[in-house]
């Protein structure tokens, strides 16, 4: 008899984007999460510590962005 081999579940790549999900559902899925990003950067900081950080980014010689 052969033997069939079960269905592989789809591997998590990174937060809720699938191994196996559409090319077009990754790119909303990374919106979705760039977007609640910023609003949760925005809802943890007040106003003067957004100028304050404009002001300091602005003023440096050099800006290394990671992650």
């Amino acid at each position: 008899a052969l033997a069939s081999q079960p269905e592989s579940p789809s591997v998590p790549i990174h937060n809720q984007i699938r191994g196996d999900d559409p090319l077009r559902l990754v790119g909303e899925k990374l919106i979705k999460e760039n977007t609640a990003a910023m609003y949760a950067t925005l809802n943890v900081n007040s106003e003067e510590k957004l100028h304050e950080c404009v002001t300091m980014l602005r003023s440096a010689r050099r800006i290394i962005l990671t992650g």
